[in-house]
């Protein structure tokens, strides 16, 4: 038995109500922003082999977990505190790094008289949630939310809204230039603006790139997207097809790509901070990783590029233009030159590994702050990946690529680390890079190795004076 309410936009504590819920076998409440302690009640989940509960606000402990029999656990990016029991450091896959505090001095013994792990008694009835969980979008009674416990993982979608000619007109004052946000190898994307105040992102695709000019392509690809849900993922919202133009609507984001971050900064702006790369670095391989082994059938992007990385309020990554590879492979150029993989030039040769290796180049611009070609340097420096790659296993060299924008403020060791990432993913081969899961463990590790607070970060634009 399993639950999966990850990434569902709940809130709030949970209540003690998992007494009579012994024969769960695995528990996903990751990507919500739930708080508080865990219920002493989890002691009863008897049969728990795998617990999710990263990227929420949990605090206090863990001991109510040591006894359970967790072989993958997975609490990194929360508020917990106190000591990691020994019994669970001997759990083959344990991620608990991220925003907790985490003592470095010995456990002490748990408390006379106390136990975890084991607990009888209770009713014949599960105990609901009562005002503990809530969303902005939905509240659970207690019936709904034992269903829920109870339900197989399925995969959550969300039906795209039909948006009209007229109204995506109006928004962008008929897709005039003051408007236009990017341009990229399949259409131009827009600004929409609207009387509530919102503001969406219109990408008007080539009409060429549909069979006889028809549409039903684009139906396709609005079902295919509308399934894919991650915290990384910039949102489909809707869609249009009508007298003859196609174009998805997305969420907009008000700081823009991580392109323009790096590479059209005034001199007024922060640069982002070491930390933040590295945050949106591993956010971004969660979002690849997500496309390529958590979607079914497997999901390649084919236009990994810094600016296809957008940026929210709080600087965290959302990866866009996923889902439309179909017109790729009919297009010359789909990539900005320098994130293509070298066999990509063969499109039939295109794999996830293609995709690994365009996730390098943009870890080289996090690291760097140069972009993958500059026709204006000098012809040994013009492509990143040449120009840098001899240079990542060299703790001097590295120095003296980092962007000098971070102007030193990072941790050797985490620097070398990641280009040592990087390395791996940008390899010439692609039978000798990583899949992408790999990355992801390889950043994870190195954040927990550096003992960096991702979520802590943003207070750093205030702490140094640039």
């Amino acid at each position: 038995m399993e639950t999966n309410l990850g990434q569902n936009k709940l809130d709030g504590e949970l209540s003690d109500m998992f007494q009579k819920l012994s024969k769960l076998e695995t528990v996903d409440f990751s990507l919500n922003k739930l708080s508080g302690k865990l219920p002493q009640s989890f002691a009863n989940l008897t049969s728990l082999k795998k617990l999710h509960l990263q990227e929420n606000r949990f605090k206090g402990d863990i001991n109510v977990l040591r006894n359970l029999p967790i072989d993958d656990l997975n609490i990194e990016d929360n508020q917990f505190e106190g000591w990691i029991p020994n019994e669970l450091k001997e759990i083959d896959s344990l991620l608990t790094g991220g925003g907790n505090d985490w003592s470095t001095e010995t456990a002490p013994p748990p408390p006379p008289g106390v136990k975890y792990g084991r607990k009888s008694g209770g009713s014949n009835q599960e105990e609901g949630l009562k005002h503990s969980v809530s969303s902005r979008v939905m509240s659970f009674n207690d019936t709904e939310f034992a269903n829920k416990l109870n339900a197989k993982r399925t995969t959550s979608t969300r039906a795209a809204t039909e948006f009209e000619l007229s109204d995506l007109q109006t928004a962008t004052a008929n897709f005039a230039p003051g408007n236009l946000l990017g341009e990229g190898s399949i259409g131009r994307v827009y600004r929409a603006k609207y009387p509530d105040g919102r503001t969406l992102a219109v990408k008007k695709i080539d009409s060429t790139l549909f069979d006889s000019g028809k549409s039903e392509g684009l139906t396709a690809i609005v079902m295919s997207v509308s399934k894919i849900r991650h915290q990384n993922i910039a949102e489909l919202v809707g869609y249009c097809s009508e007298q003859g133009h196609n174009m998805l609507v997305y969420e907009c984001f008000r700081n823009g790509s991580l392109h323009e971050f790096l590479h059209l900064s005034d001199c007024f702006s922060k640069p982002l901070t070491w930390n933040t790369r590295v945050r949106i670095a591993l956010g971004t391989a969660r979002a690849v990783e997500y496309l390529h082994e958590a979607c079914s059938p497997s999901v390649m992007h084919k236009n990994i590029k810094s600016s296809n990385i957008l940026l929210d309020a709080d600087l965290n990554p959302r990866l866009s233009d996923y889902g439309l590879s179909k017109f790729y492979t009919r297009t010359s150029q789909n990539l900005g030159e320098g994130y293509n993989a070298p066999e990509a030039k063969n499109p039939d040769a295109y794999t996830p590994k293609s995709d690994v290796y365009s996730f390098g180049v943009v870890m080289l611009e996090l690291l760097t702050g140069r972009v993958p070609f500059d026709g204006e340097k000098p012809r040994p420096e013009r492509s990143l990946v040449r120009w840098a790659t001899p240079q990542l296993h060299d703790i001097d060299a590295l120095s003296n690529i980092a962007d000098p924008a971070l102007h030193g403020l990072y941790p050797p060791k985490s620097l070398s680390r990641f280009a040592d990432i990087i390395a791996l993913c940008v390899q010439v081969e692609p039978e000798f890079r990583p899949p992408m899961s790999e990355v992801v463990q390889a950043l994870v590790r190195m954040v927990q190795r550096s003992s960096m607070k991702l979520k802590d970060d943003l207070r750093a634009h205030d702490e140094y004076d640039f």
